[in-house]
């Protein structure tokens, strides 16, 4: 189940559904993090499986400042700590492609990879 990073506000709450979706051997996904709330504590508490960093924060990070490119390092490098799959959404070109693999992302969601199709 993929939540929006916002929407995770009550750690007992998510800790909760975090035990009933292990009972039910799904995975959790916590979308756009970074995009607003940026829930630091939710995510220690009650890591997801996979943590899909908003594409804000991918968006030119081939070119970005050094000093962007280390805190997003340092928060993958965090969030592969707890456990968790770090994927990079709206990777549009080759070279944020390369960038998000140094930066040590494991899995990339955007237009590089695939257009949006119908059902």
């Amino acid at each position: 189940i993929e939540i929006h990073e916002g929407a995770v506000t009550d750690i007992d709450s998510m800790k909760a559904m975090r035990a009933l979706l292990l009972e039910l051997d799904m995975e959790l996904a916590y979308d756009d993090f970074g995009a607003g709330q940026g829930r630091l504590l939710e995510l220690a508490e009650v890591p997801p499986d996979v943590l899909k960093f908003d594409m804000q924060l991918i968006r030119g990070i081939d070119t970005a400042a050094a000093s962007r490119q280390e805190l997003l390092r340092s928060l993958v490098k965090y969030a592969v700590e707890l456990g968790t799959v770090p994927l990079a959404e709206g990777v549009e070109t080759e070279a944020e492609h390369k960038a998000c693999l140094e930066l040590g992302f494991k899995l990339g969601q955007g237009y590089l990879y695939g257009k949006p199709m119908a059902f």
